[in-house]
């Protein structure tokens, strides 16, 4: 038997819990002769598991297998950014990267790997190719695509790794996953009740262009349904940003009485945006327009004064999809609700007193 057949072997051997998480492998001399191994490629292949998590060396007491073995306790996020652009897509990746830090630094043996997949980038094929070999390999509990979904070529690769979708539902994606979706139409609600405990009624709601025509509909009758067409949809991606400078503008710059008093920006990454066109035109944010949005937490992105924020809180994601992974209940579709980012903060202050 060679190395490569012989790492299969003891990892199946582990993974189908012939060897628990904390027992003893057999004894060298047993295994080299049940595989008739050299001594060489045998020790090549121990060293191999050792590095990869599942096995740890008790010196004279012998090799054990891991109390936190990869294949229990690590997993991967997969993201959709450059490699050598972290950061410039989404907030939202970055806030999940720190609080899965956060998690895995308190969860005992628990690691969450990053793979990116920008779909522009060379490393594209690299970076799958590596997390297939790993899931191939039983390196991880599951997978946790975030905001994407891959090929189905690809999705039968990973055939029989568990796999959860943040953001991307099977109506709206070709996947049978277990999905996570933010639950905008609450978060519109949340902003709306805001505006009207103020007097505002004539709010407008910016949204991700790629919203399902469904959601689409169902918020258009959260609005004033005079105008159905506040509801506007943009791509902070793709689209080039003073294209959707330009579309606030044609909004705002009606007469007083004829454009909204209020606007819901349900995607954090559109908030530069909204401040800059508000400006060029004169009007105050917060002020003239009432500004209730979304926003990542935790986050650096600037918070703009006389602005309501609401969260869908990373950890809250991050623990349900590990959850979804470690006990599928049947539910394809799961939503998190929106939080005031008041409220967490307050939380967080109280915490950091007691």
């Amino acid at each position: 038997m060679r190395q490569p057949e012989l790492l299969k072997t003891l990892r199946n051997r582990i993974t189908g819990g012939e060897f628990p998480p904390g027992s003893a492998l057999p004894l060298r001399h047993v295994l080299l002769a049940e595989y008739g191994l050299s001594v060489a490629t045998f020790q090549k292949s121990i060293n191999r598991l050792i590095e990869e998590g599942f096995l740890e060396s008790r010196g004279i007491k012998g090799t054990v297998v891991s109390e936190y073995p990869p294949h229990l306790c690590h997993y991967a996020l997969v993201f959709p950014e450059n490699p050598k652009q972290i950061g410039a897509v989404d907030t939202f990746f970055a806030a999940l990267r720190s609080v899965g830090e956060e998690l895995s630094a308190r969860t005992p043996g628990m690691r969450l790997l990053h793979y990116f997949v920008d779909n522009t980038n060379s490393g594209l094929h690299q970076e799958l190719a590596r997390l297939i070999e790993d899931a191939g390999n039983h390196l991880l509990a599951g997978i946790i695509f975030v905001n994407f979904v891959p090929s189905p070529e690809i999705q039968t690769a990973l055939i029989p790794c568990p796999c959860v979708v943040i953001s991307r539902r099977s109506s709206d994606s070709y996947h049978e996953y277990p999905s996570l979706e933010f639950d905008s139409e609450s978060l519109l609600a949340r902003c709306l009740e805001y505006f009207h405990q103020r007097g505002r009624h004539r709010a407008a709601a910016l949204i991700l262009q790629n919203t399902s025509s469904e959601r689409i509909i169902r918020m258009q009758k959260q609005l004033d349904p005079a105008h159905p067409e506040w509801v506007l949809g943009l791509d902070h991606i793709h689209a080039r940003p003073q294209l959707n400078k330009n579309l606030l503008k044609l909004l705002f710059s009606l007469p007083e009485k004829r454009r909204p008093d209020a606007l819901a920006v349900l995607n954090e990454n559109f908030m530069p945006l909204v401040v800059e066109a508000l400006l060029e035109l004169g009007q105050e944010p917060g002020r003239d327009v009432l500004l209730a949005a979304h926003c990542n937490y935790p986050s650096n992105a600037q918070r703009y004064p006389n602005t309501e924020y609401f969260t869908f809180p990373a950890e809250d994601v991050l623990q349900k999809a590990i959850s979804l992974l470690k006990h599928p209940d049947g539910v394809m579709v799961s939503l998190i609700e929106p939080k005031p980012l008041s409220q967490l903060l307050k939380q967080k202050n109280s915490r950091k007193e007691s």
